[in-house]
């Protein structure tokens, strides 16, 4: 489970020291990953039917895999939605893909670090996750000039 800044794609940004701790928490949204009948992809039609009624009420997203499907694939134009989202993290779990391919997985990072959004991959136990909505920290280890860092993700959920 690691943080990742726009110095870990393009080396010459950000690391994960530049940012105010607040960065690293915040209001959140689950996103859980399905495939409705008949898509080979989780299309973006769907993201924005979850998503769009919450837009301002969150600056983080968790983007978890509820299928049995390894990997579960979402359509890239998903990912030029989530790039409109402002968001201050971006989680995913191990289990999910963006597009097909090295060129989707670089636009994937080149959409959503361009646009200072910094990305938590694979955390764990997003399953335990009650509520869609929660409090969300991704807290990376502060040291000077790495691109990315080890962290401890953990949410606060309201009962």
């Amino acid at each position: 489970t690691h943080v990742e800044s726009p110095w870990h794609f393009y080396g010459d940004r950000e690391t994960c020291s530049d940012y105010d701790l607040r960065k690293f928490m915040g209001p959140a949204r689950l996103l859980k990953g399905i495939l409705p009948p008949g898509e080979e992809q989780v299309p973006v039609d769907y993201v924005c039917e979850q998503l769009d009624s919450y837009r301002d009420s969150f600056r983080h997203l968790v983007v978890r895999n509820d299928t049995d499907r390894r990997p579960l694939r979402f359509h890239r134009d998903c990912v030029d939605y989530f790039a409109t989202l402002g968001l201050d993290i971006f989680a995913f779990d191990a289990t999910i893909e963006f597009g097909q391919g090295a060129a989707d997985g670089e636009r994937f990072h080149d959409l959503l670090l361009g646009n200072g959004t910094l990305l938590a991959e694979f955390p764990d136990n997003t399953q335990g996750l009650a509520r869609d909505d929660f409090y969300f920290f991704a807290v990376p280890l502060k040291i000077r000039g790495v691109d990315s860092s080890w962290c401890r993700m953990f949410a606060i959920v309201e009962k």
